[in-house]
């Protein structure tokens, strides 16, 4: 089965089959992220041929691990029947174009979803599929010839667009004014406190307040903007949890089918900004990878993001959760992701002084 990538940008793939090694079908293909178009050569060869009919078609499905393949979309065109039962037999080169124009949203079970990303991984316990299929129909007691092309499907999406403030720090390549400056810039979530033992003898308590760049919807590629708050009156316990490393926020995709399978896919880089005696300020980053398949909710299947802030890791450090084995986080937050850039966000510019830290701990 042959595969071609529908995206954003123009693509064409070219497929065919053949007899006796001389291609006699060939199928060319135009394809965006709002349809599929091209054109299908057929009959390459001086022998009629008997064909009853040409059709092309676009089959999207669903497939669970253990189940029967569940159809949601069937597309259908002609692109060639016998005019009178006198013109069945086809000879020399045969030309037919077409396109298929992709709907935004299809109906499953009585609702209404929108059109879901292709998906298919390793060991995954559900897939979606989309298939463009050429049949060649033969009539009876003759079997149909099929040339079956599988192709990826990603809806075109923007992201949301940032407040004037950050969007003038983007432009400007400037520092991104915080939560207390810039306000509609950011969502900041509820203060979360944790506690633990320092050193094996002493337990301490501390604050966490997380901020997170809105709108909550980010380009797939781009990083997400982060803010981060640790303060306590326990300088001691500052010194030894309040720094970049122990900071543990992580990117974590869920799918969602009978049972949720849950993934780590990144982890946030922080570098310091403010550091008071009783408080301490760090901004950070996560890089998104352009190679996610977007947020979407389907019949059985959904696929979802969220931020996650487990306990802080740090040497002399042992957070009661652990210690409870409670491996849940301190506090989430949904995010989604889009295919594009939001006008308002120059996807040249880099915030991540992580990478300096990284390679420099003294810093």
């Amino acid at each position: 089965l042959r595969s071609a990538r529908i995206t954003n940008s123009l693509s064409f793939h070219h497929f065919g089959l053949e007899n006796y090694g001389k291609k006699w079908l060939s199928l060319e293909v135009k394809g965006r992220s709002t349809g599929v178009s091209g054109s299908s050569f057929g009959f390459l060869q001086d022998k009629p041929e008997t064909v009853k009919g040409v059709v092309i078609s676009i089959r999207g499905s669903t497939t669970f691990v253990g189940q029967e393949e569940n159809h949601f979309l069937d597309l259908e065109q002609v692109l060639w029947t016998p005019t009178d039962s006198g013109s069945s037999k086809i000879t020399g080169v045969k030309t037919w174009s077409f396109q298929f124009d992709l709907p935004a949203d299809v109906r499953v079970g009585g609702k209404s979803y929108t059109l879901p990303p292709n998906f298919s991984e390793r060991a995954s316990a559900a897939y979606i599929d989309y298939k463009l299929i050429v049949t060649v129909r033969r009539g009876m007691f003759r079997v149909n010839q099929t040339l079956a092309v599988n192709f990826s499907y990603l809806p075109s999406s923007t992201a949301g667009v940032p407040s004037t403030l950050r969007t003038l720090a983007y432009e400007k390549g400037t520092q991104l004014p915080g939560p207390a400056v810039d306000p509609d810039g950011w969502k900041t979530l509820s203060p979360v406190k944790f506690s633990g033992t320092l050193f094996g003898t002493k337990e301490v308590e501390l604050e966490s307040l997380l901020s997170i760049g809105t709108p909550l919807c980010y380009a797939l590629g781009s990083p997400i903007p982060l803010m981060l708050t640790i303060s306590g009156e326990e300088k001691q316990a500052l010194d030894v949890v309040a720094n970049p490393i122990s900071i543990q926020l992580h990117l974590v995709r869920s799918i969602i089918t009978d049972n949720i399978f849950r993934q780590i896919l990144a982890r946030a880089y922080f570098w310091p900004t403010e550091h008071g005696w009783y408080r301490r300020q760090f901004q950070g980053e996560l890089e998104v990878s352009n190679t996610l398949k977007p947020s979407f909710t389907f019949p059985n299947f959904t696929l979802q993001y969220t931020l996650e802030l487990m306990p802080f890791k740090a040497t002399g450090f042992t957070p009661l959760l652990v210690m409870q084995r409670n491996e849940g986080p301190l506090l989430s937050e949904a995010v989604t992701f889009a295919t594009k850039q939001s006008a308002g966000r120059p996807p040249e510019v880099d915030y991540n002084k992580s990478r300096f830290y990284h390679h420099h701990p003294g810093w």
